[in-house]
């Protein structure tokens, strides 16, 4: 399934400011990327661990990085169902901390060779690693029981 992806918004946390690339920012002013979706998208799976880091939210996933180490995916998360206070991210009807262990359906959107030119684009805070992006998919319906 093809994914035409308009990116457009940023939200971050109440009192944000702009994130210096050398500061570390205070905890719950980091941005998140999202993009206006139109209901359709990948559908791989993606879990790793929510952390703030270098202030914007981000997945870590152990061993996946070539050194062995953390990887860090940028969720870049549908505009219309994403909500962020600062300490809380809503994705549908799930609730997530910074810590909780999220999965996302999507897809890998990384630099240089994602098709959609991540790099500076509205919606993504310049301050965000694009190096590892996951271009997540609209939270799925509940199965009719």
């Amino acid at each position: 399934m093809v994914l035409g992806a308009v990116l457009t918004g940023c939200a971050t946390g109440p009192g944000a400011e702009p994130v210096r690339p050398d500061a570390a920012a205070p905890p719950g002013s980091a941005g998140i990327a999202t993009y206006r979706d139109d209901g359709s998208g990948m559908e791989a799976l993606m879990t790793g661990t929510l952390v703030e880091r270098d202030g914007c939210l981000y997945l870590e996933t152990p061993g996946y990085a070539p050194d062995g180490g953390s990887a860090y995916w940028l969720p870049i998360l549908p505009e219309s169902t994403t909500r962020w206070d600062g300490t809380t991210l809503t994705l549908g009807d799930e609730s997530h901390r910074v810590g909780d262990e999220v999965s996302l359906g999507g897809g890998v959107s990384s630099e240089p060779t994602s098709p959609y030119d991540l790099s500076g684009m509205e919606g993504i805070p310049d301050a965000c690693s694009t190096e590892y992006a996951w271009l997540a998919g609209p939270p799925r319906e509940p199965a009719a029981g």
